[in-house]
């Protein structure tokens, strides 16, 4: 089985892995309940920034967004000793 991460989507293409689970279907199944459907990019979208203060508490120990918060979601397939996210704060 094929394991994967939820990844929040923000500003300056920083990407945060938030969530482990065991398969893609969790995964997806997590963020429908949430979100609804996906987009055609394959990425949920928070209704609002008030919609995205009730749930952050589900995806991070802790949050703040003062430099830009997160405009999506998407689930990335883990493999062991692979990179998952992009760290770009320029």
């Amino acid at each position: 089985m094929t394991s994967a991460v939820v990844v929040a989507l923000g500003a300056n293409r920083l990407e945060v892995p938030c969530l482990w689970f065991e398969g893609i279907e969790a995964a997806e199944l997590f963020l429908i309940d949430l979100f609804g459907p996906s987009d055609c990019n394959g990425r949920w979208h928070p209704d609002s920034d008030a919609h995205l203060k009730t749930l952050v508490d589900l995806f991070f120990k802790d949050y703040y967004d003062g430099c830009g918060g997160i405009y999506a979601f998407e689930v990335r397939r883990v493999e062991a000793g692979q990179p998952i996210v992009c760290f770009d704060l320029d």
